[in-house]
């Protein structure tokens, strides 16, 4: 029910003797002008990879962003290189989590369930992936009968070298499987 703008309401029930007193305040002008724009983790992931590729002269690596094929939903958000020696970066921002993809398969989940979680979140994947635009970036990666079984990635950040996402399919482990090393090249060179 509408209520005028100083219309006291009286409540008797069980829990005791109440008084509401609702007023209504008009709006200020100011809050009419003020649009708050929220982004979305797709957005800030995408603006991530925007800064760091416009730092680069035009023709060495192409940012998309598209609606992903995954049933799940999300989207992909890719930065490919042109020179086919560097390592390309692919990210699936889909609810709390950020799925990366470097180099041939080194993947990595980075977990944004907070506020809090997601500003370190993002701060480590900014390192990376700058890591890998530098050329500081490295991948073993094992094969079986021509598939990927096995991976894991190196990045040099702040001066020291981390091991970074890992990925392991199931295989026969008695089967001999062939090791390849990519040292990946910068961006720019």
């Amino acid at each position: 029910p509408y209520w005028s703008s100083s219309e006291r309401r009286v409540c008797f029930c069980w829990i005791g003797f109440f008084t509401f007193t609702r007023r209504t305040v008009p709006p200020s002008p100011l809050v009419k002008s003020i649009a708050m724009a929220v982004l979305t983790i797709g957005d800030e992931v995408y603006e991530l990879l925007r800064e760091l590729s416009s730092a680069l002269p035009d023709g060495t690596a192409v940012l998309t962003r598209q609606r992903s094929k995954d049933p799940a939903g999300g989207e992909d958000i890719k930065l490919t290189p042109a020179d086919p020696s560097s390592a390309r970066i692919s990210l699936h921002p889909a609810g709390d989590i950020i799925y990366a993809a470097i180099g041939r398969n080194t993947t990595m989940e980075f977990f944004v369930s907070s506020r809090r979680q997601e500003e370190r979140e993002l701060a480590n994947l900014r390192k990376i992936s700058r890591a890998v635009i530098e050329g500081k970036f490295s991948e073993d990666v094992w094969i079986l009968d021509g598939k990927i079984v096995k991976s894991s990635g190196v990045v040099e950040t702040d001066g020291r070298r981390q091991r970074i996402g890992r990925f392991l399919n199931l295989f026969n482990p008695l089967r001999r499987k062939q090791k390849n090393h990519y040292d990946y090249a910068p961006y720019l060179r």
